[in-house]
């Protein structure tokens, strides 16, 4: 039975507590007339239904979040949550729009257990500054528009893995994040305005595969890309140079 409280901080705080001595999860309600709730239950192990697991801080804002059994997982779910830094989805789908945009704090996203998404939504993690650490599954079709948008913790110069079943990867899909390098995977078959803009530290490209569009601004910005390596012919592909304008375009590359 929940025991109904007035105060926000308290129930929080109580909530938090319990959390650490019972290793059991308390989830906060409210009702209009009674107040706050406090319920607690416990988490299942690999569950295969909706359920979620939060860590609180110190003031009661909420510090981790583990998912688990999401088929999708809804927009805007963590959106501006400043104080979230790790993120663990347990046998989850797509990640809708904005479900951790503006999650400032947020370093770490880790897939397991089967989790097999096919969408990262538009804005996603955008402006999430800290982002250091997430590997995307393969399961993964589409990147919508702005989907790490301004992540310029990410990757920290080194290379970007895309999923090898990647299809679509959307406007300003990684505006301003920090790879040296990133290659293209061959099921990739559009790149749309900006997608990867604005990447100071891009050194270099390697296409895999031969897209069906790329926009004339993929690569805009990208003041040290030096570098595109490509299969296909020139004019094979329009656009070019896909807004490469300082790079060696190397087609026919078979390295």
């Amino acid at each position: 039975m929940a025991e109904y409280l007035t105060n926000e901080a308290a129930i929080k705080a109580t909530a938090d507590a319990i959390r650490k001595k019972t290793g059991k999860s308390a989830t906060i309600s409210w009702n209009k007339d009674k107040g706050f709730a406090n319920e607690i239950s416990s988490v299942p192990s690999g569950a295969t239904k909706p359920y979620t697991e939060e860590t609180l801080d110190g003031s009661g804002s909420v510090a981790s979040a583990k998912l688990y059994g999401y088929v999708n997982v809804r927009k805007a779910l963590y959106k501006e949550a400043t104080t979230l830094k790790t993120v663990t989805l347990n046998e989850c789908g797509s990640l809708k729009d904005d479900v951790f945009n503006g999650c400032t704090a947020l370093t770490t996203v880790t897939f397991e257990n089967g989790s097999s998404p096919l969408e990262i939504g538009a804005r996603c993690f955008s402006g999430c500054r800290a982002l250091n650490s997430i590997t995307l599954p393969n399961s993964i079709k589409t990147i919508k528009e702005s989907a790490f948008y301004g992540c310029d913790g990410m990757a920290m110069f080194g290379s970007l893995e895309l999923s090898n079943s990647l299809e679509s990867i959307g406007k300003q899909a990684f505006y301003g994040t920090q790879m040296g390098t990133v290659t293209i995977p061959a099921s990739v078959k559009t790149i749309e305005d900006g997608a990867f803009s604005s990447m100071a530290f891009l050194s270099q490209v390697t296409f895999q595969g031969t897209p069906t569009t790329i926009s004339s601004t993929a690569f805009s910005n990208c003041s040290g890309l030096s570098t595109v390596n490509v299969p296909w012919a020139q004019d094979a592909v329009a656009n070019a140079p896909w807004g490469a304008t300082s790079a060696t375009i190397n087609y026919n590359y078979k390295g």
